[in-house]
């Protein structure tokens, strides 16, 4: 039997890894009242810290902040020489700006703006705009740096001493890169699924797909096995077929429901 998958679409994006041969770069900044916080995190495709890092600044905006930020990390992954980088960032109009230069950079920052329009112009560089729960560990990291004054520098062997708060983050998230990467591998050695052509063979489009679809089967089995659960108790009380029916839909109804909602949870973490 072949099952085409479910087209339903996913009801938040969260955090997934890069391409093969590709580094993501998460920023984002905190600003309260002229003092503001920059952070960065830098994983690799499999979802592994290679570098966590925070700047204390002043700004006059949260705007002003946000260029700052990108114009900070920007500044910092250049003279390291890397490559290869995918920039996300939560701050939708500091995106546009940079990347639409026939908007005039009339801006108190158009020096950084100038600065970060140059610099995105690198084949191997590419800025793009996500959804804050996509963009969730420079979101808590810049926050709890504002809050406590303290600036957060960590690489890859010196996670583990990483505040309780930001760990708990690193942790879920690389929990649902590893479960991505396990998902994606019994996805594509899976005779029973088939990929529908709309997808344009996105793996990570795909990996969705496939869940979504395993989801459906798994509260459909739920539903059934309440139904016949519910039979099973009516008979022994002696309920009418008619009656026995109706409460077997009811019990049948209600288990889909909770097996949706569990499984939600766990798509809400992994994509």
């Amino acid at each position: 039997m072949r099952i085409m998958v479910s087209d339903e679409p996913p009801l938040v994006e969260n955090w997934k890894p890069p391409p093969a041969n590709w580094v993501k770069v998460n920023v984002d900044a905190a600003f309260k009242m002229e003092e503001a916080v920059a952070a960065m995190v830098v994983r690799d495709n499999e979802g592994k810290i290679l570098l966590l890092d925070t700047c204390i600044f002043t700004a006059m905006s949260a705007f002003d902040a946000e260029i700052k930020t990108l114009n900070w990390a920007a500044s910092k992954a250049s003279s390291c020489g890397w490559k290869n980088l995918i920039w996300i960032s939560d701050a939708k109009e500091a995106v546009r700006l940079i990347l639409d230069h026939s908007v005039p950079a009339n801006w108190p920052s158009r020096d950084e703006i100038k600065f970060l329009r140059n610099i995105f112009t690198r084949e191997d560089w590419k800025l793009e705009w996500n959804c804050r729960p996509a963009n969730k560990l420079a979101d808590i990291s810049a926050k709890f740096s504002l809050s406590n004054s303290r600036v957060i520098f960590y690489y890859e062997f010196s996670i583990g001493n990483l505040p309780k708060c930001i760990s708990d983050c690193v942790l879920v998230e690389q929990l649902a890169a590893a479960l991505l990467r396990a998902l994606l591998h019994h996805a594509l050695s899976s005779s029973d699924v088939r990929f529908p052509p709309e997808s344009h063979s996105s793996l990570h489009e795909g990996v969705k797909l496939y869940v979504y679809n395993s989801r459906s089967r798994h509260v459909e089995g739920v539903r059934l096995r309440a139904m016949e659960a519910a039979l099973a108790d009516a008979s022994s009380h002696g309920m009418s077929s008619k009656d026995a029916g109706k409460q077997a839909v009811k019990e049948g109804a209600k288990a889909a429901k909770l097996a949706t909602k569990q499984a939600k949870r766990i798509e809400l973490i992994l994509f």
